[in-house]
């Protein structure tokens, strides 16, 4: 178990509870306290990081369709044992995704924490604690690598965010595209 990995999720606690149910925050923080939550320790249930893109002057969200997950979503990916902080698995995934290179000093504190259940008979996965990053930018100038993209998503774009809040299928994305929707209305 990598006990500074540890140590860095359960920072991170403080700032989730203002966004998280208090139910999944305890659920998180005791899978947390497991020391199994990489996908390698435990294969059933582990944790990921998600990276919501949003551009807040359009009020446009960037996701795409994922293969695996057979839904749309945004992009992030499983934590791994070798991984420093929470903050360094989402840079990680947008590099390994979308080919952005973010600095971890450019990374804000991940603000919500769901947790979804997976019903895909072709993978061991079960459950996803998701903690989510938000990442205001300007659209105009989010320039990714589409091959990269290719490799998980069949499809993907900007879509405005009553549009995206109809295409959604799932339980914490909706979760992230509220917590956008207020992000955008307190501006």
């Amino acid at each position: 178990m990598n006990q500074s990995l540890t140590s860095a999720f359960l920072n991170i606690l403080p700032n989730l509870a203002k966004n998280s149910s208090p139910d999944i925050l305890a659920a998180f923080k005791n899978k947390i306290n497991s020391g199994h939550f990489t996908r390698a320790q435990d294969p059933v249930s582990h944790i990921n990081t998600m990276a919501a893109f949003y551009d807040p002057k359009l009020a446009e969200i960037f996701w795409g369709f994922h293969l695996k997950a057979q839904c749309y979503c945004f992009n992030g990916g499983h934590t791994d044992e070798t991984d420093s902080s929470p903050a360094a698995v989402i840079q990680r995934e947008i590099s390994e995704e979308l080919g952005l290179d973010y600095a971890l000093a450019n990374i804000h504190a991940p603000e919500l924490i769901t947790c979804m259940d997976i019903y895909n008979p072709q993978f061991p996965c079960r459950e996803h604690f998701d903690v989510f990053f938000f990442f205001p930018v300007n659209k105009n100038h989010f320039h990714f690598d589409a091959q990269k993209m290719a490799t998980e998503y069949s499809h993907w774009g900007w879509y405005p965010l009553a549009q995206a809040k109809k295409m959604n299928s799932s339980t914490n994305n909706f979760q992230a595209l509220e917590l956008i929707e207020k992000k955008l209305i307190s501006r």
